[in-house]
């Protein structure tokens, strides 16, 4: 997550077609983000970078993790 806006950055993503394979990709990703068996202090140290990614990205790339960080943050283990 944290590669995708420097990544893209420099690429013309208008047609949306980018922007529809990350959304697809993030959508499968997210429950098993959600679903991985982790401890609370754990499971707060996989969500600093993501977290950090979302602020940092220039273009809302990262906006179905934001959505989603209810769900990506409950705590299982």
């Amino acid at each position: 997550m944290e590669r995708l806006w420097p990544a893209f950055e420099q690429i013309d993503t208008s047609s949306g077609a980018l922007g529809g394979a990350v959304n697809w990709t993030l959508g499968e990703l997210s429950p098993v983000i959600a679903g991985a068996p982790a401890d609370a202090k754990t499971r707060d140290r996989w969500l600093d970078r993501p977290w950090q990614a979302i602020q940092d990205d220039g273009v809302s790339y990262l906006w179905l993790v934001e959505e989603q960080w209810g769900n990506l943050t409950r705590k299982t283990a």
